[in-house]
This record gives structure tokens, sequence and C-alpha cells, in this order.
């Protein structure tokens, strides 16, 4: 009974947190630096709140949830606004998972918001690195990717891969690395249409090298070293001869 009481009153208090969090985002007049606050001590919330929270805590993100979807901040003009919003917005889709917290077209901005706040990990030292990679590690765990399967985001996948192999560093903690490898190979895995797309831009980078860094050739090699024999399952004979992997299984 103690533990039940204990339990009630942390999710009233974080009840609270997130209801006032909330209701600020509500605020129009709410200057930048007022609406970066809120946004930060949302986030700091939400990341609080687990997967099938109580009743009480579902009751409060609901309003959050319709706040973080209007479109004035969605498409806020100001990166650093932005890239908050797409902490909050991370957390929103870990803690709802399967279910999908949007409609479609609101959705879909959402994950594009997502995707975008992935440029700029290259930069380790940067102040905003550690929310970058915040929304990287929540996509590879929940696979909240596969909504833009789910949705038929193609073309944003394809962008999401693009922005990963330019990001990726040498200097990266393997963690991330990890995340980046398992979020591609998921998704290969999963759809056909655009894993067709992902495996012709991955043996590109293989064969030519143009474009990128060692760090992304390095990438793309161990990736095909490691998917080998299912690339010569799902290409043709064709393919297999115009990409060299016809032969012999080492790279």
């Amino acid at each position: 009974m103690k533990d039940v009481l204990i339990t009630s009153e942390g999710d009233n208090e974080l009840r609270k947190r997130v209801s006032s969090a909330g209701e600020n985002l509500g605020h129009l007049s709410l200057s930048k630096d007022d609406l970066l606050s809120s946004l930060e001590e949302l986030a700091k919330c939400l990341q609080e709140v687990k997967q099938s929270p109580s009743h009480l805590i579902q009751n409060a993100i609901a309003l959050t949830v319709n706040s973080l979807g209007e479109h004035r901040l969605l498409r806020r003009p100001k990166n650093e606004v932005r890239l908050v919003v797409s902490n909050c917005l991370s957390e929103i889709i870990r803690i709802t998972v399967p279910e999908i917290p949007y409609k479609d077209d609101i959705m879909k901005e959402v994950l594009q918001l997502i995707v975008e706040s992935l440029h700029g990990l290259h930069d380790d030292k940067d102040p905003t690195f550690n929310r970058r990679t915040k929304n990287l590690d929540i996509m590879a765990r929940t696979r909240s990717f596969v909504l833009m399967l789910d949705l038929h985001y193609d073309e944003l996948i394809l962008q999401m891969f693009q922005c990963l192999i330019a990001e990726i560093r040498k200097r990266h903690p393997n963690k991330l690395k990890t995340d980046m490898f398992d979020i591609l190979s998921m998704i290969l895995d999963e759809n056909d249409t655009v894993c067709k797309q992902l495996r012709y831009n991955l043996l590109d980078i293989w064969r030519t090298k143009l474009h990128v860094s060692a760090t992304a050739y390095d990438f793309a090699r161990s990736f095909i070293e490691l998917k080998i024999e299912k690339f010569r399952e799902q290409l043709t004979s064709e393919e297999l001869v115009m990409w060299g992997l016809q032969v012999s299984p080492s790279l």
C-alpha cells in the first residue's frame, strides 16, 4: 500500500510539471527565451515518463501533444527552438509507440523535424550534440522509423540515410555508430521498395568512394560485408555483374 501511495504521489508531481510546461506552450505571447525555457522543461519531464504511463500522466500528455503538433511550433524558424521541439516530439513518440500520436499530415512534419535534427551530428563539440544523439537513440531503441515505412514516407527515409552517411565521423562514440547501423539495417529488412534505393546508394559509395568521408566509406563497406549474402539474393544477375558481386564473397 505504501509503494502504491509513493508511486501515486510521484505521478501526481510529474503530472503537474508536464501540465504546467504544456500550458505554457499555449501562450502565444511567449518570447523566444521563455518558449525555449518551457520546451526544455517539458523535454526533461517527458524523459521521466515511461511507456504506457498511468492515466494521470496520459491526461497531462494529451494537452502537450496538441500544443507540440501546432504549426507555429513545427514550423518555427529558429533552429534552437526547432531542435528542442524535436526532442519533445521524440519523447512523445517513445511514450506512445506503437500508437501514432498525430494524423498523417502532422506526423509527416513531426518526422521531418526529427530527421532534420540529425544534421549536425558530425560536430560532437557542439552544445546541441547531446540533444541530437538523444533523438537518434530514441529512434533506434523504439524503432520509431517504422512509422516512416508504415506511412510510406520513402523520400524521408532516403533523406535520413543521406544525412547519417554525411554526419558519421570516426571520433563518434560506438553507441552512436551502432544506432546508425541498426536503423539502416532494420529499414533494409523491413521495406522492399525503399531498400532497393538504399542498396544502390551503399554500393555506389563502396564502388566510387566519391563525395563521402573515409568514415562513411568504411561504414558502407562494413554494412555491405555484413549483408553481402542478402544483397546477392536481392540483386538481379545483371546487377551483380554491374556491382562486381558475382564472383567472390570478399569485398
